[in-house]
């Protein structure tokens, strides 16, 4: 009985030491204010929440380099949330092409989302002129030859590239 009370008392102990260190910390980043980088675990709906919320324009904002890295991640990741996803592909490009080991990945599987999933027709219902984006295309086809780049990442460039060429970007 008595071993069975000091299993009790551990696992009690154990569990209140969880409970305690389990509380939320008060940080004081500015990161921590942005509504996309509170969301820690990428949910995809509550992505899309937030932009519906923030808008297009904001997202794009939080794509800058002035902004904290866990803003940026999180805004590469709200891209494919966007009314207008494709406005974001030129700001994913350039960080496809910086080779940041954080952002560059993330901003090379973004960008190839959102590229597949464009059509002539979508753009054309946005009234986006598939010429405007040919900046981007052009980036990625750049990406995707640059041997400084790792190869996961060339692949996704070259894919994105392709699906803006299949969606009628010159």
């Amino acid at each position: 009985m008595k071993t069975v009370n000091r299993i009790g008392f551990v696992l009690l102990l154990s569990i209140s030491e969880t409970t305690l260190s389990a509380q939320p910390v008060q940080q004081t980043s500015d990161s921590t204010l942005d509504p996309l980088a509170a969301i820690v675990d990428a949910d995809p709906m509550e992505l899309a929440r937030v932009v519906r919320r923030i808008g297009d324009n904001a997202v794009i904002e939080r794509l800058e380099e002035d902004k904290p890295i866990e803003v940026r991640i999180a805004a590469i990741r709200a891209t494919r949330w966007m009314r207008a996803p494709e406005r974001a592909l030129a700001a994913l490009a350039e960080e496809v092409g910086s080779r940041d080991c954080d952002l560059a990945p993330a901003a090379a599987r973004a960008a190839l989302r959102i590229a597949s999933e464009l059509t002539a027709d979508e753009l054309a219902t946005r009234e986006v002129m598939p010429e405007q984006l040919r900046q981007a295309r052009a980036l990625f086809a750049q990406a995707a030859k640059n041997a400084l780049l790792r190869p996961d990442i060339r692949l996704y460039a070259a894919q994105t590239q392709e699906a803006l060429r299949a969606a009628g970007v010159p």
